[in-house]
């Protein structure tokens, strides 16, 4: 999914179910769970963390390469459904 995609389909649903609703995150499809979501990164800025916790640089980041956005997964909720897969507008 590229980013003005997720935009697109985040103004929609904005715009359908207002501002104020949670937004959480499924992971592992096969054992779904629900999680929150700790907050967004960017791949500059986890190659830019380096070495700062105790963690060596990623050997693979392209310094030229288009940057990717990570949503970084929070704390898991519930057990999440398996139908969410399905649900999910096709990109």
């Amino acid at each position: 999914m590229k980013l003005d995609d997720m935009i697109r389909v985040l103004t929609e649903l904005r715009e359908a179910n207002g501002g104020d609703c949670e937004v959480r995150m499924m992971t592992q499809r096969s054992w779904p769970f629900e999680c929150d979501v700790h907050g967004i990164a960017t791949s500059d800025a986890i190659a830019a963390c380096g070495g700062d916790h105790g963690r060596d640089p990623d050997p693979d980041h392209d310094e030229d390469a288009d940057p990717i956005v990570f949503i970084v997964e929070g704390d898991q909720v519930k057990y999440g459904n398996r139908l969410a897969w399905e649900a999910c507008e096709p990109q």
